[in-house]
């Protein structure tokens, strides 16, 4: 069993969370272990340390949660160095405030087994472990409090059926730069009884989520005043796309799987209940590009629709999927059969080649840095 001391900064909804540490020499080799519930992104001197996305991976939180090791030996230098966490609520606390929220239809019975939040508020621990050539051992986590500081982030909403609401003017760009003023940011605390998950904490054993492709949207024609984009293959996948307009102004984006007979985009699951996702962006500031990207959520679909009038440059789908490797394949004689395999091999691997080209997640925040 992993022992881990839980930070929080007692919100529900998404955070920041930073801490700034000086390092006399650059050490012989250098892991953290780190936990964001329900998600994390994880950054070290103003990048992200990994391809990873989607971090940790699911679990039933009352019984089991997954922490994720990254190495980061060569990344750290003599100095002052600095940490960063993003935080968002995957399942742990399900954000039922925005965008898209499953109900069973009034035919069918209630649910069962309804969903509970697992905790009060969002939470995030890491441990830091520093290895000198001289044999010593030095050690930074969260069970020091400490040093330890966040802020809001972006994402206001961020709803694990994949919809996210996006503030613009809160993005922090430079948030893990060791240089990076903190001017307003407030002290973390140690997570209470009620908001730490009550599951063993293991290592994560499973392939990680990576990007593998990236699929360009097309704009095809527009209906109901919204513009539509023909990605060209539904897959699961993360919305990247730049908007330039005025500060405070709207730009949403609805993904579906098809399109209406007029051409706009179908989120009517089954024909009994609408699947209204939605990625929801205001503009930070006038006249500037700003990138907008999923950070905690992600899309299925093909089709894109956007409502508001902002400019839109490089739309994009970045298709995930878990980094597994390919240990065969399926043909017969009868095509049918062969038909069936290759929709269910795309449903699963969307992507054309016979093995997984990662893409790389984008070194910038939600907001005013540039797409990759």
């Amino acid at each position: 069993m992993i022992s881990l001391s839980w930070l929080t900064s007692g919100s529900k909804t998404p955070f920041y969370l930073r801490r700034s540490f000086f390092v006399a020499c650059a050490p012989a080799s250098a892991t953290v272990r780190v936990l964001g519930l329900g998600q994390f992104n994880f950054w070290l001197n103003g990048k992200r340390v990994s391809d990873r996305v989607l971090d940790p991976p699911w679990t039933d939180y009352r019984k089991q949660v997954q922490a994720v090791d990254f190495d980061i030996t060569g990344l750290l230098h003599p100095g002052e160095n600095a940490l960063g966490l993003e935080v968002g609520n995957g399942w742990y606390i399900w954000d039922q405030s925005f965008g898209y929220n499953f109900a069973f239809p009034p035919f069918m019975p209630p649910n069962p087994n309804p969903y509970r939040p697992f905790g009060d508020s969002l939470v995030a621990a890491a441990e830091l472990i520093l290895h000198y050539e001289d044999g010593t051992e030095e050690r930074i986590s969260t069970a020091d409090p400490s040093g330890w500081l966040t802020a809001p982030h972006p994402v206001l909403h961020s709803n694990v059926y994949g919809s996210e609401e996006i503030d613009g003017a809160l993005t922090q760009p430079g948030f893990s730069s060791p240089a990076f003023d903190t001017s307003g940011w407030t002290p973390a605390r140690a997570a209470c009884e009620g908001e730490i998950p009550q599951g063993e904490v293991v290592l994560a054993e499973m392939p990680p989520i990576k990007i593998i492709r990236r699929y360009e949207g097309k704009e095809i024609h527009t209906v109901n005043g919204r513009r539509i984009f023909d990605l060209g293959q539904n897959f699961s996948g993360l919305l990247r796309c730049e908007v330039r307009g005025r500060a405070g102004q709207q730009v949403e984006f609805f993904p579906a799987e098809k399109l209406t007979a007029e051409g706009d985009v179908d989120q009517m699951a089954k024909g009994w209940t609408p699947v209204n996702n939605v990625i929801s962006y205001r503009i930070a500031a006038d006249d500037v590009w700003e990138t907008v990207s999923q950070s905690f959520t992600y899309f299925s679909g093909r089709y894109i629709a956007v409502s508001g009038d902002a400019e839109l440059r490089s739309l994009v789908g970045d298709a995930i999927t878990s980094a597994w490797k390919e240990a065969g394949s399926f043909s017969c004689d009868d095509d049918r059969y062969n038909k069936i395999y290759d929709m269910i091999e795309k449903t699963v691997k969307p992507i054309w080649s016979r093995s997984i080209r990662t893409v790389p997640p984008s070194n910038g925040l939600p907001g005013r840095n540039p797409i990759i």
